[in-house]
């Protein structure tokens, strides 16, 4: 303290008598004009710490100029104001790591060792993959493993959404349905072995791990060696021996976004209905936005929806017209138990909606006007 001319007790006490690392997040944000500057507020929690802390940040303006200063969080809430010059694009606090504090999960990104950490991964496995894979399952702990139709311990319990909501996933072959599920089509990875981590898009503190083998042999010979490879986000092997290594890039300090670089469309870049529906087939959700009383729009939904429906029938249409109590309705008017008038009157369209008059027919091929923001859902 003498030789830095600063009283540095609470420092000492904070790293020497508090317990665990310091949790800082943020709970809220806003900016707004003030004359020719620009006023941010931010309101900043910080957990775990009793003394006070200097936080650094940085505004990174839209012009691309930043600016770095620090603020001290002396409570365990604090609103921050700051007046810039410029618009402000992001505040980012702590991107340097000058702190030791809990990490977002927008900073962790998905890596082998949070998956070989977990200490209950639900391990998703078809039945024909087993031989292949059964270095891996044995790598997890047998016991645990589960295929997609029936646990393991033969209750024949299906596994739920809420088991793969609250857990990391160990799925188990590219091409297994559950991949689909989650992310959409795969491509099937050349390497003899390979194993990708993504973030569980359920659950952002959980990862999945995709697996594949070409044979037991390959899966044998290189899943002994992934504990080494702890840090990286895919890894591919041949005969053991690793071919390909990356890492998944992740945030850098807590961000809080206040404007992005606007968006623009090159006109010149402008394709066919044809070529967008072709794309959105492999598409987990699509979601249309439309003018509500545009029937050209609504036509053009009803189009898509055709083709989606030509290239897969298994499709979930969602309405925002419609709310959730009224899905028997809209059961019986799709199967032809009610008419028209009848799913108007009892799915209270006019009182809750009725902003749109036209017709709407319960089959896709036929005509009819369809409102707005459907959700196929494949």
């Amino acid at each position: 303290m003498k030789r830095s001319g600063r009283d540095l007790s609470s420092f000492f006490h904070q790293w020497l008598k508090e317990k665990g690392l310091v949790d800082i997040h943020v709970e809220s944000s806003s900016v707004r004009r003030k004359g020719e500057k620009f006023e941010l507020t931010i309101n900043v929690v910080r957990k775990n710490s009793t003394v006070a802390i200097d936080l650094p940040l940085t505004v990174l303006f839209l012009q691309g100029s930043e600016k770095k200063m620090s603020v001290t969080l002396d409570a365990e809430q604090k609103e921050i104001m700051l007046l810039v010059d410029d618009e402000p694009a992001y505040v980012v606090f702590d991107g340097d790591y000058d702190l030791p504090r809990s990490l977002t999960g927008d900073e962790m990104p998905p890596v082998v060792a949070r998956l070989l950490g977990d200490e209950r991964p639900i391990i998703v496995v078809e039945e024909a993959g087993i031989p292949v894979y059964q270095a891996v399952i044995v790598g997890f702990a047998r016991e645990q493993a589960q295929n997609n139709e029936k646990k393991k311990d033969g209750t024949g319990k299906r596994l739920t959404d809420a088991d793969l909501k609250a857990s990391s996933v160990v799925i188990l072959g590219a091409d297994n349905p559950l991949v689909n599920k989650l992310f959409g089509a795969v491509p099937a990875p050349a390497a003899g072995f390979s194993l990708e981590i993504r973030t569980n898009p359920w659950n952002a503190g959980k990862v999945v791990g995709i697996f594949n083998a070409r044979s037991a042999e390959e899966a044998a010979a290189a899943f002994p060696k992934i504990a080494h490879y702890g840090k990286y986000s895919s890894l591919a092997f041949d005969k053991g021996r690793n071919i390909d290594k990356k890492i998944s890039a992740a945030e850098r300090g807590i961000i809080v976004t206040f404007r992005e670089e606007p968006a623009v469309v090159d006109l010149s870049l402008m394709k066919k209905l044809f070529n967008v529906t072709e794309a959105a087939a492999a598409k987990k959700i699509v979601y249309l936005g439309e003018y509500h009383d545009r029937f050209s729009h609504h036509n053009i939904e009803l189009q898509i929806i055709q083709d989606l429906h030509k290239k897969d029938p298994r499709l979930a249409i969602g309405m925002e017209m419609f709310q959730r109590p009224f899905q028997n309705t809209l059961d019986d008017y799709i199967s032809g138990a009610i008419n028209e008038r009848q799913f108007l009157n009892q799915s209270e369209y006019f009182e809750r909606w009725g902003s749109i008059t036209t017709s709407i027919s319960p089959s896709l091929t036929s005509r009819g006007g369809n409102a707005c923001r459907w959700s196929p859902l494949i």
